[in-house]
């Protein structure tokens, strides 16, 4: 029987996917993402949600409303419940390729891998931008957020 992440929310913290080029919110290409999810037993609902299944276990990832229209998203959030390494590992190839970082209710500040994400990161981050942390591999990012 599948769980189902909806059960969880209200327990779980939210985490966020952006990225930020010169201080601006630029957009994922959906298809990029879910060529980097095929690994996974993903299924893109031709809406706002991928329904991901792993190890028996379904969650969604939420994107943006109009994504179908578009076929680009502003952010990829999800709750932090998500139990798969697998998962976690193509989130870090997605921070790793796509310059991009993770903002969690649960961690002090942004969670990122290139260097270059800190300085294209909005001004009004402010201190939050001071207690960003740096991870270089799954072991890190699970524990991070």
């Amino acid at each position: 029987m599948l769980k189902t992440a909806t059960s969880e929310r209200n327990q779980s913290k939210n985490i966020s996917l952006h990225r930020y080029i010169t201080g601006r919110m630029c957009t994922f290409d959906l298809i990029e993402i879910l060529e980097k999810m095929s690994k996974l037993d993903a299924e893109y609902n031709g809406s706002n949600c991928i329904s991901v299944v792993v190890n028996n276990n379904r969650f969604n990832i939420y994107l943006d409303h109009d994504v179908s229209i578009r076929g680009r998203s502003y952010q990829f959030l999800f709750t932090e419940s998500v139990r798969s390494r697998e998962f976690w590992e193509i989130v870090l190839n997605i921070l790793k390729t796509c310059s991009a970082c993770l903002i969690s209710t649960n961690a002090s500040g942004p969670i990122y891998t290139n260097d270059d994400v800190l300085s294209n990161l909005p001004e009004y981050f402010g201190r939050f931008r001071d207690t960003a942390l740096k991870v270089n591999n799954v072991e890190q990012l699970i524990q991070a957020i």
